[in-house]
């Protein structure tokens, strides 16, 4: 997929079952899904047919690399443990998201402060209670402050963590509407189009 000069998923309920299949000679794959794409969005549409496009568009802090069986550094480059309960953060300079906004921490304190807020409805808010806060401490500097120790923090915020574009995202009333009309990420696919019956169109990020 990091490959294709583009990707179409046509999430279409009539095809449900039916293969993936490309058309060569434009590049293109296009895919079938059961249910339409509500979101672009894996905070408000964690399906599996829905991560298999956030985790395109969107990066997280870190991932877990199969063949080291270790969590790696994505957007951070590099991370360490404080203390039981601190995660360190530092973030890889130039990088930008879709619409050549630079990422900063003030775009990981944001999401981060943003998912622990209590009135927030989302379908999995569990996932982060783990977490007390998350304080900037420099331009490219954020700390991840546990309630109490948790073997499992690295694995929810590699698998359940995304950063978005904090000055678009919270400029709007309703956040969900992030994944529909301003679904920007950081990640090697960038949305080209994303129509009302739920189809999404991506295309290479060229800078990534």
């Amino acid at each position: 997929m990091r490959v294709a000069s583009a990707v179409v998923i046509a999430a279409v309920v009539a095809l449900g079952g039916v293969p993936a299949f490309g058309q060569k000679a434009k590049d293109t794959l296009r895919v079938a899904t059961t249910e339409p794409f509500k979101y672009v969005d894996g905070y408000y549409f964690p399906t599996p047919e829905g991560n298999f496009v956030t985790d395109e568009v969107y990066d997280g802090l870190i991932r877990y690399d199969v063949a080291k069986k270790a969590f790696v550094p994505w957007l951070a480059k590099s991370f360490r443990r404080i203390d039981e309960t601190t995660l360190e953060f530092t973030l890889k300079d130039g990088v930008k998201f879709h619409n050549g906004n630079p990422l900063t921490a003030d775009d990981v304190a944001y999401i981060a402060t943003w998912l622990l807020d209590p009135k927030l409805k989302l379908p999995f808010p569990s996932r982060f209670r783990f977490l007390d806060k998350a304080e900037k401490t420099g331009p490219m500097t954020v700390r991840f402050h546990s309630k109490r120790p948790y073997a499992m923090d690295l694995a929810f915020i590699a698998q359940n963590m995304w950063i978005l574009d904090s000055s678009l995202h919270k400029a709007l009333d309703d956040k969900s509407l992030y994944g529909r009309r301003s679904p920007i990420g950081s990640g090697a696919m960038k949305v080209a189009e994303f129509t009302p019956d739920g189809t999404v169109s991506l295309v290479r990020n060229e800078s990534y």
